[in-house]
């Protein structure tokens, strides 16, 4: 009797251990995607950041063309 509610036990445990690894695994498996959803928005944010860099040094180039056109304009 006791070898059988022993037994009986060691299934319940079993499974549900076997319940908790694939509840793990699920959690594991959603972190994944929303880590790499976060690490296409960051590449999406360094783009944008590349494109805000060239501008300003589209604007910085105008700025110093405008100021050789007015050194120019006064000597």
């Amino acid at each position: 009797m006791y070898e059988i509610e022993l037994r009986a036990r060691m299934v319940r445990v079993e499974e549900d251990l076997k319940r908790q690894r694939e509840l793990i695994q699920g959690i594991s498996t959603q972190m994944d995607q929303h880590f790499a959803q976060m690490e296409r928005r960051f590449d999406e944010v360094g783009k944008r950041f590349e494109h805000v860099d060239k501008r300003f040094e589209q604007v910085d180039k105008r700025v110093d063309e405008q100021a050789r056109r007015m050194d120019r304009f006064m000597v």
